[in-house]
């Protein structure tokens, strides 16, 4: 665990990439966590290609840049991106040693994991960096349904193409996480008890073995 620090909310991850700050200024202390905020209302990431048009090789290794100095400072590093192949994305690959890829019900998720197979095909290619796939965990999971039985079949073969694994845990469905988000608390504090925590709890232990093992 990283020392707890209140810092300026005005400093996010676009400070850190266009290199106005380090990233122990822009690091906010929770009661569970340091959180590195990823987007302000005047600092927007989705312009972050555009401030950094004038270094087109060098952008894509600002984020692993940024977190170097702090990288002794915690266990773990949790970096979440879109799904979608875009330059913040590409950051996070090459900041990375180990990728985590949720799947929901879905054809377009699906997709959405191929397609990082080919971004990390690309970050190997162009740098000296080569994160590995964990595993793919399957969320949004309805049970006892035609998609779930033909889902796990599907992504177990997508797994097995990309040389990594399916958890085991599938994070279900449930109301508590919509409402958990909608008061802006996690599941483990709105509702540790529930079925949908159990699941989180089963993922994280499953992680923990893979990355402990690795």
């Amino acid at each position: 665990d990283g020392e707890g620090r209140r810092l300026s909310p005005r400093l996010s991850v676009y400070d850190l990439l266009l290199r106005r700050a380090s990233a122990r200024d822009v690091i906010v202390a929770t009661a569970s966590c340091d959180l590195i905020p990823a987007s302000l209302e005047d600092r927007n990431l989705s312009f972050i290609d555009e401030a950094l048009a004038d270094d087109p090789i060098g952008k894509v290794f600002r984020l692993a840049e940024t977190l170097q100095p702090i990288s002794d400072d915690y266990d773990y590093c949790i970096i979440d991106t879109p799904p979608a192949r875009s330059l913040i994305t590409y950051n996070a690959l090459v900041a990375s040693d180990g990728i985590v890829a949720p799947v929901c019900a879905s054809e377009f998720s699906i997709s959405g994991v191929v397609d990082l197979g080919d971004s990390l095909a690309k970050v190997r290619r162009y740098s000296n960096r080569d994160p590995k796939i964990l595993g793919i965990v399957i969320t949004q999971y309805r049970a006892n349904t035609i998609v779930a039985r033909s889902l796990d079949t599907v992504i177990a073969d997508v797994a097995q193409k990309l040389d990594t694994r399916l958890f085991d845990a599938h994070i279900r469905e449930a109301t508590a996480i919509v409402e958990s988000q909608s008061v802006g608390t996690d599941i483990f504090d709105y509702a540790p008890k529930s079925a949908v925590a159990n699941d989180y709890n089963r993922f994280i232990d499953e992680l923990l073995e893979v990355t402990t093992n690795a």
